[in-house]
């Protein structure tokens, strides 16, 4: 993880002195960006652009407000290196986390119409349609995530997606049981 640059050249020297490395573990960058009167200080196109063709993996923007940061995500939305859909995810769990519901919804839906998609849009899209009291729309998301993955994929991890996915379809199991067992008995 290499974090809180302010100035791309210095960035750039990293990168170059990293990639001399064989094998270098995955690159995780973030920089400090920020909005003024007339833009950017430093373009986030050129930024994330220049990471991801020196090697990056991961690009982000960090030590900045939540706008500059949604700002950011919006900014570098049309590069090849973030239309894998995995920078949409991270706006939407961000989102999320703002209880930002819709913007959240958005982000992840566009994120499933990109090549490549991250398995764990449609589990945050469950979770949003729950949250939502969308339960039909809930049980279809966490439903096709589990198809679309293993358990052991997030044995690992510190939130076990695979399991919370179940625990929120038992609950929808039983929620439906009680709201039909209620209609037999009248």
């Amino acid at each position: 993880l290499l974090e809180t640059f302010s100035f791309l050249p210095h960035l750039m020297a990293l990168l170059d002195l990293v990639g001399e490395f064989p094998k270098h573990p995955p690159l995780i960058i973030q920089m400090a960006l920020h909005q003024t009167g007339e833009g950017w200080d430093q373009d986030p196109l050129v930024f994330a652009k220049t990471a991801a063709d020196m090697g990056a993996q991961v690009i982000g923007a960090n030590c900045c407000s939540p706008w500059e940061a949604t700002a950011f995500a919006d900014a570098v939305r049309e590069l090849d290196a973030v239309k894998e859909g995995k920078l949409l995810l991270e706006l939407g769990k961000f989102h999320i986390q703002l209880n930002e519901l819709i913007a959240a919804n958005e982000a992840l839906k566009e994120s499933i119409e990109l090549r490549n998609t991250p398995p764990e849009v449609r589990f945050y899209l469950g979770v949003i349609a729950y949250r939502q009291k969308n339960l039909y729309e809930a049980r279809l998301h966490f439903s096709q995530f589990l198809r679309s993955i293993n358990s052991s994929d997030f044995e690992l991890e510190d939130e076990n997606l695979h399991q919370m996915a179940s625990h929120y379809l038992d609950i929808l199991d039983h929620k439906e049981f009680k709201r039909s067992s209620f209609k037999l008995i009248q």
